[in-house]
């Protein structure tokens, strides 16, 4: 189930990615330009449903790798962050979304790290708040004050 939900959250962005930057002044734009322009409209029309909705697909059904006890949280969130930035990084190539240079894409990689690092630190809060919170209890259980 998550994996459509991503499937159909991927695919509507990069319909809302297109709108957004392709549209000019003289209507909305659904169907990328540059991609019409090498594939041609039904196939670019196809690549952007199947190609964006598969990286939304990978993206929320890998989520599920923090519900996994073999993993720590640190080891969770950087196996996330590689399949996720893979598979990002694919479409994002693909479908043209960094530019031509390499700057976009070095750019788009430090804001994932850095966005990367913040969900860790996020969660790793969380975690001790809990982790404390259960430990005091444990600690008052122990000692008869409960």
């Amino acid at each position: 189930m998550l994996a459509v939900m991503g499937f159909v959250l991927g695919a509507l962005l990069e319909f809302f990615m297109v709108m957004l930057f392709a549209s000019t002044d003289d209507g909305l734009v659904l169907i990328d330009p540059g991609l019409a322009e090498r594939y041609g409209e039904p196939l670019t029309l196809a690549l952007q449903i199947i190609i964006p909705g598969t990286m939304g697909a990978v993206n929320v059904a890998t989520t599920r790798i923090y519900d996994s006890e073999r993993f720590n949280i640190l080891s969770a969130t950087l196996t996330h962050m590689v399949i996720v930035l893979t598979a990002t990084l694919s479409t994002g190539w693909f479908m043209g979304w960094f530019g031509p240079s390499l700057t976009g894409t070095v750019m788009f990689t430090l804001a994932m790290l850095v966005g990367y690092f913040f969900i860790w630190f996020m969660i790793y809060i969380n975690t001790k708040k809990k982790t404390d919170l259960i430990n005091e209890l444990l600690e008052k259980r122990r000692d008869g004050k409960e």
